[in-house]
């Protein structure tokens, strides 16, 4: 039984998003060589294949939101509407 698992659709860019234990989603827990600990236990994957890792489920539920922060393709569809233009 999955400890978490939840699929969404990011309001910023419209793309698929979803948010689970690394043990459910068949991927890799980070540990630290120094100390051993697990330091990725939670991630979020894109409909672009583009993963983010998180030690814990508020910081993954958190970071499913925003795909545009970790994943390049998102960050291309981002534009926000009241972005400033800056100039040189």
């Amino acid at each position: 039984m999955s400890r978490y698992f939840r699929e969404t659709t990011a309001r910023s860019t419209g793309t698929a998003v979803q948010t689970g234990h690394a043990d459910d989603m068949g991927l890799d827990r980070g540990r630290s060589d120094y100390d051993g600990i697990e330091y990725t236990l939670w991630y979020n994957v894109c409909e672009h294949g583009s993963c983010c890792g998180h030690l814990t489920l508020a910081l993954a539920k958190r970071f499913a939101s925003a795909p545009e922060e970790w994943c390049e393709e998102c960050r291309e569809i981002f534009e926000p509407s009241d972005a400033p233009e800056w100039t040189i």
